[in-house]
């Protein structure tokens, strides 16, 4: 597989050594029309609505582990593909194989031009099935609230009002990939919001960076994804490329690790299941924009970047976002504005401040 990889990136390099920086863009920032600043008093907490005489959790498939201390799959998330490669194995006989050549061609066409965007008005239901289907997501969709999933407590720490719980979370199709969990010390239940960090960006640096630590002020309950292979390198377009070569895509992987990390939220007796926003940063943006909108139970959703699902490095190394198929379609997912769940798209990195990312989800995933 890693000797078509070179191919296939020799191949994308010849492709746009004219074309400059790269190809592919985002856009980094709110656009013109944005929200005007949002006016909730965010000085107290912001509770979730009590779920009752009946048990908070969530999906009996999942199984919560105390294991401190426990193993940790990968010191640095960020440059570990071990499990995507064997993901492919696991999951050949859903995809439709390409050759170097056929993947190439497809994008060279897409940086010539030779597109037909969609334009003509579509509903939520029909983008859904085209994001479904662009991603090769089906498959890893069906079942997934009864496929086991097991969380590992692997660690704990003191944080500013609350604790945080180091997790590792383990899956049939993905293997195991760690994320951070924020506890506030109020009473329970608490409202959730699953944040997915950056390129280059850690989850403690999005928990100091992104304002989680104001939303565990507020009384929210956070979970963070460490991504792996996501330093936008030669590792995250070998994975990249990988998956596209076997008829996948990085991805429906990214957004399945989104859906995963909030049904173990879900199972947090502490956690109201049906309370739970989205955050995307930056690159967590371009999945976070798919997670929503092939699932509507996100109760929020903040992001801060818009992609065209097609980006390419100077040497040819593909970054995680792009899917040749979905390209067409970017400026339909983009309009976040017609979403089945409340969305804001807030300035690129939050800047805003805390303040205003606790106002939105106050104002959506609470009764106050």
């Amino acid at each position: 597989m890693r000797s078509l990889l070179i191919s296939a990136t020799a191949i994308l390099a010849g492709c746009i050594a004219s074309e400059g920086p790269g190809f592919g863009s985002g856009q980094r920032g709110a656009v013109d029309n944005a929200d005007p600043p949002i006016t909730v008093d965010t000085s107290g907490l912001c509770p979730a609505a009590a779920c009752g005489d009946e048990d908070c959790s969530s999906g009996s498939s999942v199984q919560w582990q105390l294991d401190l201390g426990g193993s940790r799959p990968c010191p640095v998330p960020g440059v570990c593909d071990a499990d995507y490669f064997a993901f492919l194995e696991l999951a050949a006989e859903h995809g439709i194989p390409l050759s170097p050549q056929e993947l190439s061609e497809s994008i060279r066409e897409l940086i010539d031009g030779d597109v037909d965007y969609e334009t003509d008005p579509i509903d939520n239901l029909t983008l859904r099935e085209v994001i479904i289907e662009a991603t090769n997501l089906d498959f890893l969709l069906d079942g997934i609230d009864q496929r086991s999933l097991l969380v590992r407590e692997v660690g704990q720490q003191a944080v500013d009002r609350g604790i945080q719980v180091d997790l590792v979370i383990e899956d049939p199709w993905v293997g195991s990939f760690q994320a951070i969990l924020l506890l506030p010390f109020t009473d329970a239940p608490h409202s959730g919001v699953v944040a997915h960090p950056g390129h280059w960006e850690e989850a403690w640096e999005h928990r100091d960076q992104r304002h989680a630590l104001k939303l565990l002020e507020a009384g929210f309950a956070v979970g963070i994804i460490d991504p792996r292979a996501h330093e936008g390198d030669l590792i995250e377009s070998e994975v990249t490329e990988a998956m596209l070569l076997a008829g996948h895509s990085f991805m429906a992987v990214r957004v399945y690790e989104t859906l995963l990390l909030r049904r173990a939220l879900q199972a947090h007796p502490d956690v109201h299941p049906q309370r739970i926003g989205l955050m995307g940063h930056s690159g967590g943006s371009a999945s976070g924009n798919l997670a929503l909108r092939v699932d509507e139970g996100w109760a929020a959703y903040a992001s801060d970047f818009l992609t065209e699902y097609l980006y390419a490095n100077p040497d040819g190394t593909l970054v995680d976002e792009t899917v040749p198929s979905l390209h067409p379609w970017f400026g339909k997912i983009n309009q976040l504005s017609t979403a089945a769940s409340p969305t804001r798209l807030f300035e690129y990195g939050f800047p805003e401040g805390g303040d205003e990312l606790v106002g939105f989800f106050c104002d959506h995933l609470s009764d106050d």
